[in-house]
C-alpha cells in the first residue's frame, strides 16, 4: 500500500488483471466441434448477435451453394465445348465425304 491510500473493501475485491487472451488461430485452422459449439451458444443467446449470426450463416450457405453450382456449370460447359468441337469436326468430315462422293458420281456419269 502506498502512503496516503486507504485500504477499502472494494480494493481487496478488485480482480487482478488477467493476461490477454491467446490470439485466435489462423482462419483455416479450427476444430469443427468447437466452432459448432460456439455457433450453437450464440444462436441460443437472446442477443443481437443471434440474429446477425443467423443472417451470416444464411448468406454464407447461399454463397457456398452458388459456388458449387458454378463449378458444376463450368465443368459441364467444358464438356459441352469439347463435344461441340468433336461434332464440328465430324460434320466437316461428313461434308468432305459427301463432296467426294458427288465428285466421283459426276466423274462416273461423264
Amino acid at each position: 500500500m502506498h502512503r496516503g491510500e486507504n485500504a477499502t473493501a472494494t480494493d481487496k475485491a478488485t480482480p487482478q488483471p488477467q493476461p490477454p487472451p491467446a490470439p485466435p488461430p489462423p482462419d483455416d485452422e479450427f476444430k469443427m466441434t468447437e466452432m459448432v459449439t460456439m455457433t450453437v451458444e450464440v444462436l441460443e443467446s437472446e442477443t443481437i448477435y443471434r440474429t446477425a449470426l443467423a443472417s451470416n450463416i444464411r448468406a454464407f450457405h447461399q454463397a457456398v451453394r452458388s459456388e458449387r453450382t458454378l463449378a458444376r456449370i463450368e465443368e459441364r460447359m467444358t464438356l459441352l465445348e469439347q463435344r461441340m468441337k468433336d461434332l464440328e469436326q465430324e460434320n466437316q468430315e461428313l461434308k468432305q465425304h459427301k463432296s467426294e462422293q458427288l465428285s466421283q458420281s459426276k466423274a462416273v456419269g461423264a
